[in-house]
């Protein structure tokens, strides 16, 4: 029988499982061999193929970690959209965090809904289980911070929605009761109707009983309290009669506020009543009211008291004023025709008081005489320098000084009553019962045109005046007078005096475009503060005011008329800036309009 011959098989070894880059099918040694140098070449291919597919989702989660921020973002912290800023790509509405009131209750749970489902479709972008495992752990802390938030936000505006409406429903309690403090019925049923609104807040705020109980007996406190501070002015003794009857339900501050109002309503009336006594007393002479009122013991009770006689004083001497001002005009009108004291009717010249009865005795005797009416060129120099030491004296003096033999006849007609209208208002401020604050606000204007016409080189900053200036002075002062008169009855009606800052630019008007005849205003024109151009444009008067001493100035427009120019402005569409603002004030003095435009 043949025998076949043995032959031995390649040794069976482990290998690595095949790879694109290991392990080729290399039988035998030489191949084991080969396959062991190509693993130790790949290998390294292996790893930076690894690192490689990590650096990439590592990059795409963060891409989808900023995506789901600026959803959280934008769901949250949006700010409110306008007009201005709306645009593609922008929030519609606000964020959760930044809506209030009614407009962040109840949303609470669609914003988390929304943001779970941007979540969810972010996590779907991404490319492989890799990706989208690692992102929703990732993020996971930051939707649970996002829960909370949302959360407490909406639950702190719930709170506020609801303390907000019982403050409302509150305050209209309150208001209901000073509207119907004079109905004891309509007070009953306010007080019974804020009753539920506190339980309810009572119970909002986790109150105890007791507190509960405190919260309704304040609530009644500031009803009593409400009422009572509508009574006090209107019905002074209903006050103090429902005082009485709810005093122990008011709780102080109130109550201690209140009863000072009542105590100072007696003490007022009780002065009063003092004052009208002692008024009756003295037959209405007020030094006589004046010295009994210092006789009282109360010092409370008598300052009380000589502040309302004064007042009284103050109040009778203006409605006799008026009062001798219509007569004066009447009697005028019928003396005018004849330049006879006679034609006033008999009634009314008793009732003149002797100044003015002189005034018309005079008048008639220069008429008969034949004196000619007194014109600015026939003012006699004396007469000029008389009349500017007038202007000097205090107000006090120049309520002592007899302007009909000083002045009458010797100055025009209508200079002359300006001074008696100034005499008069110096005597009214002087008999007010605070005489100083009123004299002030007259001294004020007699310093603002002094400073003016100083500026204009009119009247001296230092030393004596020359005739020229001093004639200046006086006529620029009484073009002013007129001039005010003039704005004051078209623009305020009579109603009050012009401010300093309405009065400015009427001054500045005179002084730019030298509106006073000659020769009563002769200003230098080297002392003019501004000039005109021969193209009409207004220009500082710059080098030839600092040689005669005079500092340049900017032209300041007052705030009065700054606030006007401003609105002028800005109806034309415009922001207002300090040239052009200037530069409209200027054309509005030149134009002698009635406002800047």
């Amino acid at each position: 029988m043949a025998e076949i011959p043995r032959q031995d098989e390649p040794t069976v070894r482990s290998e690595p499982l095949p790879t694109p880059y290991l392990n080729l099918p290399e039988a035998g040694e030489a191949g084991v061999a080969l396959g062991r140098a190509a693993q130790a070449v790949a290998r390294p291919l292996q790893q930076l193929a690894l690192e490689e597919k990590a650096n990439h989702d590592a990059t795409r989660v963060l891409i989808a970690e900023t995506q789901w921020d600026k959803a959280v973002t934008d769901a949250l912290h949006a700010p409110d959209p306008s007009p201005a800023t709306a645009g593609a790509g922008s929030p519609s509405e606000p964020g959760f965090l930044n809506r209030l009131g009614l407009n962040a209750i109840g949303k609470g749970d669609d914003v988390l809904r929304s943001l779970a489902d941007a979540r969810d479709g972010i996590a779907q972008t991404l490319a492989n289980e890799t990706q989208r495992r690692v992102f929703l752990h990732r993020t996971a802390a930051s939707l649970d911070v996002t829960r909370r938030q949302v959360l407490a936000h909406e639950a702190d505006q719930g709170m506020r929605v609801r303390a907000d409406a019982f403050k409302t429903r509150y305050d209209t309690y309150l208001n209901a009761m000073i509207r119907d403090a004079a109905d004891p019925v309509a007070r009953e049923i306010h007080m019974a109707e804020i009753v539920g609104p506190v339980k309810i807040e009572a119970a909002r705020i986790g109150a105890t009983e007791e507190r509960q109980t405190e919260m309704l007996a304040q609530a009644a406190s500031d009803g009593h309290a409400a009422v009572l501070s509508q009574m006090l002015e209107a019905d002074p003794a209903g006050a103090r009669e429902y005082y009485r009857a709810h005093r122990d339900a008011i709780f102080d501050p109130a109550r201690g506020r209140i009863g000072s109002a009542l105590r100072e309503i007696d003490a007022r009336q009780s002065a009063q009543g003092k004052a009208d006594a002692l008024w009756s007393q003295a037959a209405g002479d007020l030094g006589t009211a004046l010295g009994l009122a210092a006789r009282i013991s109360d010092p409370e009770l008598r300052d009380g008291t000589e502040d309302r006689l004064r007042r009284h004083a103050a109040d009778v001497r203006t409605v006799q004023a008026e009062r001798e001002d219509r007569d004066f005009q009447a009697a005028d009108q019928a003396f005018r025709p004849r330049w006879d004291h006679t034609a006033i009717p008999a009634g009314l010249w008793a009732e003149l008081p002797t100044q003015k009865r002189d005034y018309f005795l005079r008048e008639e005797h220069w008429y008969a005489a034949g004196a000619p009416e007194m014109t600015r060129s026939g003012i006699a120099e004396d007469t000029w320098r008389d009349w500017f030491a007038y202007k000097q004296l205090s107000a006090a003096q120049k309520v002592g000084v007899d302007l009909y033999s000083r002045f009458r006849r010797k100055v025009p007609d209508s200079d002359f009553m300006q001074l008696v209208e100034e005499q008069q208002r110096y005597r009214d401020a002087l008999n007010q019962p605070a005489p100083s604050a009123a004299l002030t606000e007259l001294e004020s204007r007699s310093n603002q045109v002094e400073n003016a016409a100083r500026r204009a080189g009119i009247l001296p900053w230092v030393g004596d005046s020359d005739e020229d200036q001093r004639k200046s002075f006086l006529g620029f002062q009484s073009a002013v007078s007129l001039a005010l008169n003039d704005f004051e009855r078209k623009n305020l009606k009579g109603e009050r005096r012009a401010t300093g800052d309405e009065a400015q630019p009427i001054i500045d008007r005179l002084l730019i475009r030298g509106e006073v005849p000659q020769p009563w205003y002769m200003p230098n024109p080297h002392y003019r503060l501004y000039t005109l151009s021969p193209g009409q444009a207004f220009v500082p008067f710059g080098d030839a005011g600092s040689r005669h001493g005079i500092e340049d100035q900017d032209v300041v427009v007052p705030p009065f008329w700054r606030r006007q120019v401003e609105a002028a402005i800005r109806r034309d569409g415009r922001e207002p800036t300090d040239a052009e603002v200037t530069t409209r004030y200027l054309r509005f003095l030149e134009s002698g309009a009635g406002g800047p435009r």
